[in-house]
């Protein structure tokens, strides 16, 4: 296996800066040609990945976050070069959803991940694309993409990685109102206002601290969309603890539907999160791309996301 490892020492806090030399000896020892890459920013991950698959390699690794993750995404889509990720981010919720050790305050779990990785089948894996950009995971308005907003420069988010992150979103939070929303599918249609809407393609959500959906498979062609309705936190705060103890799917409040394509509206305009980063406004187009990602996926995640063998 011929892989380039682009590394992003900017992803994640800070205790996740290490070196990456014991894992990728992990991949050496077990075969594999590696190549390391440094990439500062998120557009320098997706020109490497480009470079990638102009090289003509066989994955391309992310050491960094979902952020990076996301980019890379978008620089593979449609190649047959497998994107593999070795979680160094402030979330890694791709890492978690294919089960890989996370980085921690007393070692950074890139050997175990590097050693599950060197085990992993590839599968094909379902893109979204929200007004011409790529998504993996979800996108987000509302609620989320207001914290997104204002957490994502955060230096709690960079000092201590999810907790930062929780705390930050709880500064923001306070100050966020519903937002009024015409969601339009395939053969359905939803106006509410609502505190959150989430397109997603994983089971995981809010920094994979809660599993929105866990019939969610990464192979079907198809987005959980989620409406939640709502005016302020106090409502969040509900839904999140109906999202944590599993009792979201029926309760009230709470509007769920399966498509392909999604078409979100707001008045006035809204921002839109992409795994995280909020990189659009409202109206938004978004499609699904069936099978538009190769990916390093260990077995056991394998038979949990996947439907098709």
């Amino acid at each position: 296996m011929r892989a380039w490892v682009v590394h992003n020492p900017a992803a994640g806090p800070r205790y996740g800066r290490c070196t990456l030399d014991e894992a990728l000896s992990v991949l050496t020892e077990r075969g594999w040609s590696v190549e390391l890459h440094t990439g500062e920013h998120a557009a320098d991950v997706a020109d490497l990945a480009r470079n990638a698959v102009a090289s003509g390699c066989d994955a391309l690794i992310v050491a960094g976050g979902d952020g990076s993750v996301r980019e890379a995404a978008a620089g593979l889509a449609g190649s047959p070069v497998a994107l593999g990720v070795l979680p160094c981010g402030t979330a890694n919720v791709w890492a978690q959803e294919i089960g890989l050790p996370l980085p921690h305050p007393f070692g950074s779990g890139l050997v175990e991940a590097a050693r599950a990785l060197a085990q992993s089948e590839i599968r094909q894996v379902d893109l979204g694309r929200a007004n011409g950009h790529y998504f993996l995971l979800w996108a987000g308005i509302g609620l989320d993409a207001h914290v997104a907003a204002q957490v994502n420069p955060s230096e709690l988010k960079r000092a201590l990685g999810v907790p930062g992150y929780a705390f930050a979103a709880l500064i923001a939070a306070p100050s966020f109102r519903g937002v009024q929303m015409r969601l339009t599918g395939d053969g359905w249609a939803i106006e509410e206002r609502a505190l959150l809407a989430v397109i997603s393609n994983v089971q995981l959500y809010a920094g994979g601290i809660v599993r929105l959906d866990d019939r969610a498979q990464v192979d079907d062609g198809l987005f959980e969309v989620w409406a939640f309705r709502g005016e302020d936190l106090r409502h969040g705060l509900d839904h999140l603890l109906r999202i944590w103890t599993g009792r979201h799917r029926h309760a009230p409040g709470v509007w769920y539907r399966r498509s392909r394509h999604i078409r979100v509206e707001t008045d006035p305009s809204a921002p839109v999160h992409l795994d995280g980063d909020p990189l659009l406004q409202t109206p938004i187009e978004i499609e699904v791309m069936p099978g538009a990602l190769r990916a390093l996926v260990p077995r056991p995640a394998a038979m949990r996301l996947f439907g098709h063998p």
